[in-house]
């Protein structure tokens, strides 16, 4: 079996997988790509381990503010960030702080990979592909990493916050444009994510130039080298994924927060909006695009989350439960950030061997 006999109907979505997202989750969405399956979500596990996807340098995001997890779909779970249209650095966008990105400035974000060394990270692995494809006589060099602009995810742990353009898009993302890719032949892509994602025969040798090409491809190939020894999952992830859940529920208990929420509440039902808490805010908007009666809305939530401070309260207060949480679990989650030293220390010797 030859490389030029790979088929070569893979959609963008499937494409941008190899190019966007790394490891298990993403080959998942590649093997089902046959059966019309689209790239609908993503998780990130910050243990870099084989489980682990992540947002390559175009929109590299904290997910959840801790170190692991995906919080589904709903919206109580309320501590996911999401990435917005534009990673652009624009005037516009505002600094990260704590009343607009406050999973990033949370005490449980220690646990987590920051977004620099993830990009490192990703441009190691993309310095491995390269290795690998030009054994196949293809040259590689993937998407550019660079920097996640301060303030340009959307950040929805408390609702909606002035980090994103309520007069604009409401409770809605903005659009999140495809990003450019290189078209690759057939050959190319076989050689990439390998036969077991192009529908080859399980255990089917696929040899060009005389080259095995590996079963997952040099994409999975380079993800299992820099993994290799760090696989195995740590009590700490999990550990640290229940305090961010915990803290968030609790949060939303404290005498403080319920002040806040009250005095939110009042502000919305004098702007003709009635919401009991900002959590529930917008949920009567299911359309496609936001309304003008949505933008309105939005706008006067962010409007009422300033008078009231609410944001700030509930950071303050949510970070005071949170370290009540860690501080018995320091030596569960000790491993945590060793195992984050030892994917940065492989990611920057990788780089600099080149």
């Amino acid at each position: 079996m030859t490389l030029s006999s790979a088929p070569d109907s893979l959609s963008i979505d499937s494409t941008a997988c190899v190019f966007i997202l790394r490891s298990t989750h993403c080959r998942d969405v590649l093997a089902n790509e046959g059966a019309g399956s689209a790239m609908r979500g993503f998780s990130w596990n910050a243990l870099g381990s084989s489980g682990r996807s992540v947002l390559s340098a175009m929109t590299v995001v904290l997910l959840m503010g801790a170190v692991a997890g995906c919080a589904g779909a709903g919206r109580s779970a309320a501590t996911q960030v999401l990435p917005s249209a534009a990673t652009a650095a624009t005037a516009s966008v505002p600094p990260a702080s704590p009343t607009n990105q406050p999973s990033l400035f949370l005490p449980i974000a220690k646990y987590s990979l920051a977004a620099d060394d993830s990009l490192l990270l990703d441009e190691a692995v993309n310095v491995l592909i390269g290795h690998c494809m030009a054994r196949f006589g293809f040259a590689w060099t993937g998407e550019k990493a660079s920097p996640v602009v301060p303030g340009a995810v959307q950040d929805r742990r408390y609702g909606l916050t002035a980090a994103t353009d309520p007069a604009a898009n409401g409770y809605h993302l903005p659009p999140n444009p495809k990003p450019s890719l290189p078209k690759l032949s057939a050959d190319e892509r076989l050689a990439l994510i390998g036969p077991d994602l192009m529908g080859r025969t399980a255990g089917a040798t696929v040899r060009f130039k005389g080259r095995a090409v590996p079963p997952d491809g040099c994409q999975g190939g380079a993800q299992r080298t820099m993994d290799q020894g760090m696989t195995t999952p740590l009590p700490g992830s999990a550990v640290a994924s229940d305090i961010s859940a915990q803290s968030f529920e609790k949060s939303q208990q404290d005498p403080a927060v319920r002040r806040a929420f009250t005095a939110w509440s009042g502000c919305m039902k004098a702007k003709r909006f009635s919401y009991p808490d900002p959590l529930h805010a917008g949920d009567e908007f299911t359309g496609k695009t936001a309304s003008a009666k949505e933008k309105k809305a939005a706008v006067a939530d962010v409007a009422c989350k300033r008078k009231t401070n609410l944001s700030r309260v509930w950071f303050d207060a949510e970070t005071r439960i949170q370290r009540a949480l860690i501080a018995p679990k320091t030596a569960v989650l000790a491993p945590v950030l060793a195992r984050h030293q030892q994917q940065v220390a492989r990611a920057r010797a990788i780089l600099a061997k080149g």
